[in-house]
């Protein structure tokens, strides 16, 4: 019943917060994340202790046992993807501005539609219903850019991004309707049954299925050659938005790469694992590449972020268990990571009115806390011993290396162009000369302070002990 909680309490309540006053939005939306993060606190107790697992799953049959099969289970790969959720949407409405935001009612309830879109999705044991949830978060993200997006190409921002997403959608929704009509009269459509008929099917069939599922998956994330949309999306983006699509949304393509390609169509995936590799690692270089010549902060996490999930889809290629769990692991990393360096980005807008580096610069001498904290995420995005980012980056390394050295060496290079572009970030922003304009710039208050240390200790604790995360999610 947890499973069903979390996808029921942020619908609700984002049905609530639509039509509510301005002024109680933002309490409703909080209330209900911190009930989606407590409900979910539960979930990772009960399956880290492994009692009362039912208590942990969701069945319902729609029209007897030949009819559409409802089946939600908090666990395993989806429950890190969960726990970051829910554990992110809190801080961001803490962090959140609501006086800054016209119709905040509206912005707040579309964030938790796509919450609940995020949690079912991560949580779906059957196809249909996954296909639904992951329809459910793009509307209110598309919405979010075009309404609050900023810059005169905003609405054409938003468009491309629904265009590329829909057409995903579209690509998997035709594979999924396919793999339904091939179980036969039962029409079975959860993953386990899913699993049983799609192995008895030609190779060649399940080819240009896996090659469905993986362009829906592709553009999701995104991937090299299919991201032209992210960057542009990002910075049009509120922050808010543009941390929920990078810290989360994003994901739901690795997942779904996972969930589909490796599990249900493991053959095709074995034969097409060379190009898919090879193609991973253009993306982990090309991104890492082109951040380093980025001038827009944004813009530069968003290259950052295609060369991060091209590293995770690589570690997926190598048909390891670690390069799974690794994979799995460093997909709620980068969430964490991501999240609190497009916070400190915000707040280094909010107060210098700019994303630009050749407009900022010597911010360390005036803004002490941020530069520290600002400091801890960096040094986790390059995957620093002792931080986050560092377990889950050396396990996808070291299971690509099992597959291929050659392959390694050119994905480890991605570590060196990382600290390249990420020091790069922090010495134009943090230090040099002080910009004129910016010398009355205060450092962020002991409030916000406040909100990003959960974040902060996530980043620490599991950097010290990863085994933690480890055991509580598998």
């Amino acid at each position: 019943m947890i499973a069903l909680a979390l996808i029921l309490i942020p619908l609700l309540f984002g049905l609530i917060t639509l039509v509510v006053k301005d002024t109680i939005a933002k309490p409703i939306a909080l209330f209900s994340t911190l009930a989606s993060l407590i409900m979910t606190g539960m979930g990772c107790y009960l399956h880290y202790s492994k009692s009362q697992l039912n208590l942990l799953d969701f069945q319902y049959f729609l029209g007897g046992t030949k009819g559409l099969l409802l089946f939600f289970s908090l666990g395993n790969i989806g429950l890190s993807m969960v726990l970051l959720s829910n554990l992110l949407f809190p801080i961001l409405f803490l962090y959140h501005n609501s006086s800054a935001v016209k119709n905040n009612n509206a912005f707040l309830g579309l964030l938790l539609l796509i919450q609940a879109g995020l949690n079912g999705l991560f949580m779906a044991e059957d196809v249909i219903m996954f296909y639904l949830m992951f329809e459910l978060g793009l509307v209110p993200a598309y919405l979010l850019v075009g309404i609050w997006g900023k810059g005169e190409n905003s609405a054409n921002i938003s468009f491309k991004f629904f265009v590329y997403t829909l057409f995903g959608s579209l690509l998997m929704l035709v594979g999924i309707i396919y793999m339904i009509v091939q179980t036969g009269p039962a029409h079975a459509t959860d993953f386990g049954n899913i699993i049983r008929f799609c192995s008895k099917l030609p190779l060649e069939t399940q080819f240009w299925l896996s090659g469905l599922f993986l362009l829906a998956f592709m553009i999701k994330m995104p991937m090299f050659p299919f991201h032209t949309w992210q960057p542009g999306t990002y910075n049009a983006a509120p922050t808010t938005v543009t941390i929920v699509l990078s810290a989360l949304m994003a994901k739901m393509g690795v997942y779904g790469l996972m969930r589909f390609n490796y599990q249900v169509l493991p053959q095709a995936f074995h034969e097409l694992q060379p190009y898919l590799m090879t193609l991973s690692i253009v993306g982990v270089i090309y991104g890492a590449v082109i951040a380093i010549q980025q001038n827009n902060l944004k813009k530069l996490l968003a290259f950052s972020s295609i060369s991060h999930m091209a590293l995770m889809v690589a570690g997926i290629c190598s048909a390891t268990v670690i390069g799974v769990q690794g994979a799995v692991i460093q997909m709620f990393n980068h969430g964490i990571i991501i999240c609190g360096l497009l916070l400190m980005v915000e707040s280094i807008y909010q107060r210098t009115g700019t994303y630009d580096l050749s407009e900022l610069g010597g911010l360390a001498k005036i803004a002490k806390r941020l530069a520290i904290i600002l400091m801890v995420f960096m040094m986790a995005s390059v995957a620093l011993p002792l931080t986050n980012g560092f377990v889950g980056e050396f396990m996808l390394l070291n299971a690509i290396f099992t597959y291929s050295q050659i392959a390694a060496v050119i994905a480890g290079i991605t570590i060196i162009f990382g600290a390249v572009y990420m020091l790069r970030m922090y010495q134009k922003t943090m230090y040099g000369p002080l910009n004129g304009k910016h010398e009355q710039v205060v450092d962020i208050t002991l409030m916000e302070v406040g909100v990003i240390v959960p974040l902060l200790i996530v980043v620490i604790v599991i950097g010290v002990y990863p085994e933690l995360l480890n055991k509580i999610i598998f």
